[in-house]
């Protein structure tokens, strides 16, 4: 016959424990009670050894975040209670040592590798994507916040009968020159990205001293990386600075 491994309860171990001082075997413990002869073998041991049935307590594994990490962890979601949890993991590791990623240490890389940049960084087109929102959806939201914070003014959303919820926009400067800001409509492809760096990034380019000496900025989203973009950036002669996964921080667009 074979059981199921489980853990057992108080009152189980106690059965095994009484029908073993009653001299029964393992075994038929085991059949009687339908549970592994490994388990009861197991039971018995522990009680041997330390003259209960209970299990003795587990140290578990030790925690990962430290008590000064969990203040930290608050204090970001005080900053901003409706971001979600890809950008508080990213405001996180940026802002502690706690746990080191691969991506940390490609910008750590790459930081060393320009720290003596002055000139080079006046030659780089910074560029980027970003949604500017007056109201959210009247869909499911959710906030960070303890149970006493529940009727705080930011823990609140307010709502709206009607009107445009926000607006998508591409940018980008170099130096002392600010290049234009693109409004985007719908949704946002490979293509439609080609049209905007064609009718936007190429007249920009054509404006500054020196053009063929620029190197272009962007992140890694996927409508940045996809082959089509990459041929037309090559075709164009665009040509682009790596950049690490993950790091708004590195972008001073991001200030503008």
């Amino acid at each position: 016959m074979t059981f199921k491994r489980k853990e057992l309860t108080a009152f189980e171990r106690g059965e095994v424990i009484g029908a073993w001082k009653c001299g029964i075997s393992e075994r038929k413990i085991s059949e009687a009670l339908s549970h592994p002869q490994s388990t009861i073998h197991d039971v018995i041991s522990v009680y041997k050894s330390c003259g209960h049935e209970t299990l003795p307590s587990r140290p578990g594994r030790n925690p990962i975040m430290t008590e000064r990490d969990s203040r930290h962890l608050v204090r970001i979601l005080k900053q901003n209670r409706k971001t979600n949890l890809q950008e508080l993991h990213e405001d996180f590791l940026n802002s502690t040592p706690t746990r080191v990623c691969k991506n940390t240490l490609k910008k750590n890389e790459q930081a060393k590798e320009r720290k003596e940049w002055t000139n080079e960084w006046k030659s780089i087109i910074w560029s980027d994507e970003s949604k500017f929102e007056l109201f959210r959806g009247n869909g499911r939201r959710w906030i960070w916040r303890q149970p006493h914070e529940k009727y705080d003014v930011e823990c609140l959303i307010p709502t709206v009968k009607s009107g445009q919820q926000g607006v998508m926009v591409w940018g980008c400067f170099a130096n002392h020159s600010l290049g234009p800001l693109v409004k985007l409509e719908g949704s946002v492809t490979a293509i439609s990205y080609i049209d905007v760096l064609e009718n936007n990034l190429l007249p920009f380019l054509d404006d500054l001293d020196d053009q063929e000496n620029y190197f272009f900025q962007e992140d890694n989203a996927p409508i940045h990386t996809a082959r089509i973009v990459k041929s037309w950036k090559e075709d164009n002669g665009v040509n682009s600075i790596p950049w690490p996964a993950q790091s708004p921080d590195m972008n001073p667009i991001k200030n503008l």
